[in-house]
């Protein structure tokens, strides 16, 4: 599969990511807190840190193969987005 198939199987555009990541004051360890894989394989991809917060919505979205950090609850969210932050710096 060419990236470009990659991102149309997606129906997210690569470029909605990489303005993100190119916006002045973003740095190269942004993450991407979602309940979707799909976006997430887009966000990784793109050099988001991805970090999954399942809802109903996510077995609906799987990625075959997609390795992410994940969080069931808001205190387990605010955790892994403290673990991740303290280990970029």
């Amino acid at each position: 599969m060419s990236t470009e198939e990659f991102w149309a199987a997606l129906g997210v555009g690569q470029s909605a990511y990489e303005a993100v990541l190119a916006h002045p004051g973003v740095s190269g360890s942004a993450v991407l807190v979602d309940d979707r894989p799909t976006n997430l394989a887009a966000a990784s991809a793109t050099g988001f840190r991805p970090v999954l917060f399942h809802s109903e919505d996510t077995a609906a979205n799987l990625v075959p193969g997609l390795e992410v950090t994940s969080a069931r609850s808001m205190p387990e969210l605010l955790e892994v987005l403290l673990a991740t932050h303290t280990s970029a710096v």
